[in-house]
């Protein structure tokens, strides 16, 4: 377990299995970049009719790929965190307890 453990925590920060050791669907540079992009669009928008107006205000990216990630990784209910438990179970070869 220790040999896989260096090898995981040598790899790059986009690899598969560090994306999936972190609980992340994006790499910490898109999400630099989508904030970055973020902020432009807000200073674009400030100079419109609507930004004075502080209407229609831009939809931000990086929020949109954080909501993702924490939709993807929680529960409403105990039964729905067994649900997942037991589907990622048989994905992986394990057998699920059928709950």
């Amino acid at each position: 377990m220790r040999l896989v453990a260096s090898f995981a925590n040598g790899l790059r920060e986009g690899s598969r299995i560090r994306m999936i050791m972190s609980v992340s669907n994006v790499s910490t540079e898109t999400l630099l970049l989508a904030s970055i992009f973020d902020k432009l669009n807000i200073l674009i928008w400030q100079n419109t009719k609507d930004g004075r107006k502080g209407a229609n205000k831009p939809v931000s990216l990086a929020a949109k790929f954080i909501e993702v990630e924490a939709k993807e990784n929680s529960f409403t209910s105990g039964e729905d965190f067994e649900k997942r438990r037991n589907e990622l179970l048989v994905e992986i070869g394990g057998v699920g307890n059928g709950g």
